[in-house]
């Protein structure tokens, strides 16, 4: 079941590039499991309770938000927090997952250096 579900909605690029598979292959499980608990469907870690929402207005510095339409995070709490960070700008990676700069490059890096280069040159715009 999480092959599938890591395939579909973690990185959709199969095999996993190189990376991706040497990081889960060295991932601490004691470090997520205290932070996150046994998996993404059962949270039971030091994370099940923290919420940022209310604090996403405090920051100032120039914010990109890449998500992918099939990430494991949702598209529109990525909107959501790209509303409520002032100088925000939300990208949605529409052939991507929660990797999405392996399986949707083309749009990742585009946004990404766009962003950067308008951050740059202060041409910024959300």
């Amino acid at each position: 079941m999480f092959k599938n579900f890591y395939m579909k909605y973690l990185c959709t690029t199969d095999p996993w590039p190189e990376p991706v598979a040497r990081a889960f292959k060295h991932l601490n499980t004691d470090v997520y499991n205290t932070m996150q608990g046994p998996n993404e469907f059962v949270v039971t870690g030091n994370l099940k309770e923290w919420n940022r929402w209310n604090d996403l207005q405090k920051i100032m510095v120039p914010t990109l938000l890449i998500v992918g339409r099939q990430d494991t995070m949702a598209v529109e709490d990525i909107q959501k927090m790209g509303q409520l960070i002032p100088n925000s700008r939300v990208v949605v990676c529409e052939n991507g997952s929660h990797i999405c700069m392996y399986d949707d490059q083309q749009t990742y890096f585009y946004e990404l250096l766009k962003f950067i280069k308008d951050v740059e040159t202060d041409r910024f715009v959300k």
